[in-house]
């Protein structure tokens, strides 16, 4: 006799196994997106408000006041730690609207600042000096002494400095709108680094995710795999327990001989391989999850626990798992 446990796994465990998974990385991948917009809106925030610290003076007040109701929206937004990602993502979306006004004001503040610092250059060098002229003698207007090299240098000086004012000079200092647009150009590059960074270890953290992912599922299959092998090899192993009953009480009788005794021998050999164990003799202390006591016969003055004398139909197991209780007599100990 051959008893054999199978351990493929049916369509539908299989299917429901996939389905698991699948459950599982979307729940994953939704709750990534949401830590990372929390990110990205958490960085958004601080540099904002540093922002507005630093350039407080410099903004229009119904910008500033704008601006911090957008951020004190969105910091309202983040205290709510189960807020949706997309819930995250609409408050960023208005806050980065608002800041780019926030950016226009400052640019046209410091274009204004610009052109009247030009314009004041201008007047300062092109204004003639009225009244050192009306202290001038005769003698000082008259050709002598190089009064006409001064004159002439003066008025090569002056033409220098409206030139540069007009942006001729390459030795002119930049406007502070130019310092501010270079400041922008410079946040820019940093931010797609940043970006970047933040990619590359939202990729990495993916795939972590999908090789721990894959591991669990591996070792659900290998449990519910070994599962069933157990479950088969208990369910064809089961009802053989009564064909030993029977075999053991011929074998009391004296009755396994001959053809009959080679066939019980092989059969005994065939269930221990498949994993069928037996236990429970005459002197084993009584253990309740072992054990199923049929009658108690008295005490012994030769035992100190509860012991088996007598037993009925022996206990067989698969492993730790009992697949029937030893049926036996017990004695106690003498005085208990």
């Amino acid at each position: 006799m051959t008893i054999s446990g199978g351990s493929a796994l049916s369509k539908e465990e299989i299917d429901r196994m996939v389905k698991e998974a699948e459950q599982y990385a979307e729940e994953d991948a939704k709750r990534r997106e949401a830590v990372e917009t929390r990110n990205q809106a958490e960085q958004l925030v601080y540099t904002t408000e540093k922002f507005l610290a630093d350039n407080d003076e410099k903004l229009p007040e119904d910008v500033k006041t704008e601006v911090q109701g957008d951020v004190d929206a969105l910091k309202s937004v983040l205290e709510n730690a189960e807020a949706p990602a997309e819930e995250i993502q609409a408050a960023v979306t208005k806050l980065g609207e608002s800041s780019q006004k926030m950016g226009a004001a400052m640019y046209a503040a410091a274009e204004a600042d610009a052109s009247g610092r030009r314009r004041s250059g201008r007047e300062q060098v092109t204004q003639p000096d009225h009244e050192g002229t009306a202290d001038r003698g005769p003698q000082d207007a008259a050709p002598g002494q190089g009064s006409f090299g001064e004159e002439a240098a003066t008025m090569t000086e002056n033409t220098e400095v409206e030139a540069g004012a007009e942006g001729g000079d390459p030795a002119v200092e930049p406007t502070p709108a130019e310092e501010i647009q270079a400041a922008v150009t410079k946040l820019g590059e940093s931010s797609q680094k940043m970006g970047a960074a933040m990619y590359a270890a939202a990729e990495a953290d993916a795939s972590e995710r999908l090789q721990a992912e894959f591991v669990n599922y591996k070792r659900r299959v290998d449990r519910d795999r070994d599962l069933i092998k157990e479950n088969a090899t208990y369910a064809a192993l089961a009802p053989i327990v009564e064909v030993l009953d029977t075999i053991d009480r011929a074998r009391e009788h004296e009755e396994v001989t001959g053809g009959f005794k080679s066939v019980v021998d092989q059969l005994e050999r065939t269930v221990a391989s498949a994993g069928l164990t037996r236990f429970g003799a005459p002197g084993d202390a009584f253990d309740p999850t072992l054990h199923e006591a049929l009658s108690h016969i008295g005490e012994d003055p030769d035992v100190e626990v509860t012991t088996c004398k007598v037993i009925a139909k022996a206990g067989y197991r698969i492993g730790e798992r009992v697949v029937r209780a030893a049926q036996v007599l017990v004695v106690d100990p003498a005085g208990s």
